[in-house]
């Protein structure tokens, strides 16, 4: 709860038209982390028509000024598909907002463009493809072989699978032709994009950077090795971690991102560091990476949450 601070009332946008799903529950774990600190949660949701709600009625985006004190963003839509701009929005109504730029957002949302952003700046990241079906649907077999013989061609082994934009599939990593033959049956339905990434041979590690946190400029969480379906183990040794974090900090710098982001990096014993994926929601659930790299350091999340609210409000 709220002790000597002001009670804010603090917009959550959500919603949009595109990864919906991850918007909403994004936007519902802000509010219920928001309202546990004491604060005045607005629930602004904007639809796929791109009319914005509040209170259970239709608003324009400027009448959001006279609802919020504060403005965090959810949504995940890529920013060539907003109506508008919410950066400059808020800016505009001189809001205080916790979100990526534009720019920002539209690299990190891009798996292509990530890559090209790294390797413009000298950092190795995982190949990869984005796979989408061109068979049709009733052709259950012809898709599976299809998505196998994609990868194979085009992608070496161990591979690492995701569907774009939905977090309604799980996340797989496929070591062998028997693990990609499940994949292809587990995203037989899926009409999206596929993101099939090479995971280099090595520890894949997890680290969380918070901006200004602690009297850091840039506070680096302990990185931890990623072992999927095994969970977090802090298993690196100092020089290997004091490596890992001088990249990751050198990303969120590369950045300017003036929140809290997390990095995932594979210690690849022949090719070095090699980063897999950039994040700046990584605090989205309790048992995020994020989140249990914080309860390490004895941080809670709703300290980190309270942090960016006093950053962008100049405390």
């Amino acid at each position: 709860m709220l002790k000597n601070s002001q009670v804010l009332r603090i917009g959550v946008i959500r919603g949009g038209k595109n990864r919906i799903d991850e918007s909403l529950a994004y936007g519902q774990y802000l509010i219920e982390k928001l309202n546990k600190l004491g604060h005045r949660t607005v629930d602004i949701l904007i639809d796929k028509e791109g009319t914005w709600h509040a209170f259970g009625k239709q608003i324009l985006p400027a009448d959001i000024v006279v609802v919020a004190d504060v403005v965090w963003n959810a949504l995940y839509d890529t920013p060539k598909d907003r109506d508008i701009s919410i950066p400059a929005l808020m800016q505009n109504l001189n809001l205080p907002l916790i979100s990526e730029t534009d720019m920002t957002f539209g690299i990190i949302s891009r798996p292509e463009m990530l890559r090209e952003f790294l390797k413009r700046n000298d950092i190795k990241s995982t190949p990869h493809l984005l796979y989408t079906h061109t068979l049709p649907a009733d052709d259950e077999d012809g898709r599976v072989k299809d998505f196998i013989n994609t990868i194979n061609k085009k992608i070496s082994p161990v591979w690492s699978i995701e569907a774009m934009y939905t977090n309604q599939y799980p996340d797989i990593v496929a070591k062998n032709q028997m693990d990609l033959f499940t994949a292809g049956h587990i995203f037989l339905d899926f009409e999206g994009e596929v993101l099939v990434a090479n995971l280099p041979v090595g520890k894949r590690a997890h680290i969380g950077i918070i901006t200004g946190f602690r009297g850091q400029k840039q506070y680096a969480l302990v990185p931890l090795e990623n072992r999927h379906v095994e969970g977090l183990h802090n298993t690196f040794s100092n020089t290997e971690k004091e490596a890992l974090v001088s990249l990751a900090k050198n990303i969120h710098m590369l950045f300017d991102y003036p929140h809290h982001m997390a990095v995932d990096i594979v210690h690849a014993p022949h090719r070095g560091l090699v980063v897999e994926r950039v994040t700046t929601r990584p605090l989205h659930y309790d048992q995020s990476p994020f989140c249990q790299s914080l309860a390490l350091l004895g941080v809670g999340h709703d300290e980190v949450i309270a942090h960016a609210i006093n950053q962008v409000m100049g405390k």
